[in-house]
């Protein structure tokens, strides 16, 4: 529908703290009773669906894995905190200005 009427579409894919956080403090995965357990496993089907449809999209669970995740969020909350969430929006502001998903001339015909 948004390609359709012209609208730009891009998705955001954010993890949950206890699959990007390496020592997540309010609970973790019990490893013994899931031990294939993959934190991947919660954006990688979102991922896969904005791809066959050829939706631009931001997963941040690399972008958390690779940051020192256990202070992006609140303690004893599985809610992204300021940092988390300036991150995030850091990263999906220069991916939309990097592949041009929000030009100037497709917001206002």
């Amino acid at each position: 529908m948004a390609q359709q009427n012209g609208t730009p579409l891009a998705f955001l894919f954010i993890p949950h703290p206890v699959d990007v956080a390496d020592h997540y403090d309010t609970w973790q995965i019990d490893r013994k009773r899931f031990p294939d357990y993959d934190g991947r496993n919660q954006v990688a089907p979102l991922e896969e669906v904005a791809k066959s449809l050829g939706v631009p999209f931001v997963s941040l669970y690399d972008v958390y894995r690779k940051t020192d995740a256990n202070t992006l969020y609140f303690r004893d909350d599985d809610h992204w905190n300021g940092a988390g969430q300036r991150l995030a929006a850091e990263t999906v502001a220069d991916y939309l200005l990097a592949n041009g998903v929000f030009q100037t001339s497709n917001l206002f015909r």
